[in-house]
């Protein structure tokens, strides 16, 4: 539905996987309850925004976002931040506190911290944060969800506590795009090299390539976030340590996390090392996204015995 253009390899991948997904008649009923749960959430989510991608034209005001350099994007989804959430009350429920006024010396001295270390010439960072930064490149929802698979398999969840697992973490990052972009969009806030090149070094470049979206705060953080604390209110502890290694653009590296929350505030770091984000950014992003990750999985699936669910899918 979602995809057309992929539906003959879906479909043939499907076909392929299916003799493997238990007995019949038991895989016909589960494949049937599939495709009628998968067309009631379509028909409910047909009208929710998302397909409403009107651009919205670069700031002119000094401290409002224009496209930054070197490719000079148009800004990109700035709908996102009015389609209705999965689990919110309404996107901006958890808005954060707004950024730095501009001629703050809380702003100068950020804009000069991001120049010394997230500058693509910097001698100031490190080599580990320069790994730290590629770690976390990759897209929020790819690494988010290769963890969750990870730590659900490390602690033996069974089918049924994995579902719940990857549905908070997921409904969490969904909610938390959308809370991320009503305050991106709210906000407006120049990204660094904007401010830097306006400012300081009118030739300045970020470390890594800034995504054509507003500052504040980072969504990417956001993501981060929400689904480290989605998880860590599933499972009942922040302190789960795991491992993961990094998939494209930056694949192969691998680091150790001892919770949850530590990986959550080195991937909202990265994105101060990539010369990218303030840090007032990322520490809104990162109030934001624990903020949603706690309201979703605490007001979303709530749990229920396998036997439960059993009884409430047959009654419906």
């Amino acid at each position: 539905e979602l995809l057309p253009a992929h539906a003959a390899a879906l479909d043939a991948e499907f076909a392929r996987r299916a003799p493997d997904l238990g007995e019949a008649p038991a895989r016909e009923r589960g494949f049937a309850l599939g495709e009628k749960i998968a067309h009631a959430l379509v028909e409910l989510r047909k009208n929710d925004g998302a397909a409403d991608a009107t651009p919205r034209a670069a700031g002119t005001a000094r401290g409002a976002y224009r496209p930054t350099p070197p490719d000079f994007t148009p800004e990109a989804a700035s709908h996102w931040g009015r389609l209705r959430p999965f689990a919110l009350t309404n996107s901006a429920q958890f808005r954060p506190a707004p950024p730095h006024a501009i001629d703050s010396r809380e702003a100068a001295l950020e804009i000069d911290q991001v120049r010394v270390i997230g500058g693509a010439a910097s001698t100031e960072r490190t080599a580990e944060q320069s790994e730290i930064a590629r770690f976390w490149y990759e897209h929020s929802t790819r690494g988010w969800n290769r963890i969750a698979r990870e730590v659900a398999v490390a602690r033996n969840l069974d089918v049924f506590e994995q579902a719940r697992l990857l549905a908070l973490v997921n409904v969490a990052m969904a909610d938390g795009f959308i809370g991320g972009f009503e305050a991106k969009s709210h906000y407006h806030h120049w990204r660094p090299a904007t401010a830097i090149r306006e400012t300081a070094d009118r030739e300045w470049l970020n470390f890594l390539p800034a995504p054509p979206v507003p500052d504040h705060p980072s969504t990417h953080t956001v993501l981060g976030a929400a689904a480290a604390t989605a998880m860590a209110e599933c499972l009942g502890t922040d302190f789960v340590s795991f491992s993961m290694t990094s998939g494209a653009p930056f694949a192969g590296i691998t680091r150790r996390f001892w919770s949850l929350s530590e990986a959550a505030q080195e991937n909202g770091s990265s994105r101060v090392f990539a010369g990218i984000h303030f840090p007032n950014a990322v520490r809104a992003g990162y109030q934001q996204g624990c903020d949603i990750g706690t309201w979703v999985a605490r007001n979303t699936l709530l749990p229920r015995s396998p036997q439960d669910a059993i009884k409430l899918t047959a009654g419906n």
